[in-house]
């Protein structure tokens, strides 16, 4: 299972509500608590967002690259996870992770 928070700040971050800065500084303080099993789905998210800023601040990756690959790996959660509705806020309106990703 995913923390919603972590989720919230990717899905901040792909919609340009933060830039690739604040989505890591973001991550940061909260790796501990989010990789502390290695097993959990957590920990995974977590592993592939601080690869994607690796290879950013290598030059591998652009950043619209980076943020095409969250997008792609929040869509494959969604697929995963259909029984769960994902709810993300944004302004005033709720809308679902599925809408937010079209």
């Amino acid at each position: 299972m995913y923390s919603p928070e972590l989720v919230d700040q990717v899905l901040r971050y792909i919609n340009n509500e933060i830039n690739l800065q604040d989505l890591e500084a973001w991550i940061v303080p909260h790796s501990p608590e989010l990789i502390r099993n290695p097993e959990t789905d957590d920990a995974d998210l977590v592993a592939e967002i601080e690869l994607q800023l690796a290879e950013f601040s290598d030059g591998l990756r652009s950043e619209n690259q980076v943020k095409e690959e969250l997008r792609t790996l929040l869509s494959y959660i969604v697929s995963f996870y259909p029984e769960k509705p994902h709810s993300y806020s944004k302004s005033s309106s709720s809308t679902t992770l599925v809408e937010v990703l079209k």
